[in-house]
């Protein structure tokens, strides 16, 4: 399952964006606690980088989204397949169980004794 590219990808977008979503939360605090010291030039460029990370992260999910549809496609037509195989499998091996008992009953009827 994890040989599935479109999944890697996907966790490896999720991973960004949390790594993204952290980063901006730092920043944020920071931008706080430049206000708090009085540091206005601090704190509106801590804020920019803070906008500017968190619309990274959404963009990022965005992206993440179109990935995890592709993954799921690609997961349920496998599963389909495997399914269909093993369905086709269980169907021939019963229908040549059922023909080999039929003509061993073909045998015993009509065998000399």
């Amino acid at each position: 399952m994890l040989n599935n590219r479109a999944l890697l990808v996907s966790i490896s977008l999720v991973l960004i964006q949390q790594l993204l979503l952290g980063a901006s939360t730092y920043l944020i605090a920071n931008a706080g606690a430049y206000l708090a010291a009085q540091d206005t030039q601090a704190a509106v460029q801590a804020m920019c980088y803070f906008f500017m990370l968190a619309l990274t992260a959404y963009l990022v999910s965005g992206v993440d989204k179109l990935v995890v549809v592709r993954a799921k496609q690609h997961i349920c037509t496998e599963y389909f397949i495997r399914f269909l195989i093993k369905y086709i499998t269980i169907k021939a091996i019963t229908a040549n169980t059922a023909k080999y008992k039929q003509s061993l009953g073909y045998r015993a009827r009509y065998a000399k004794p």
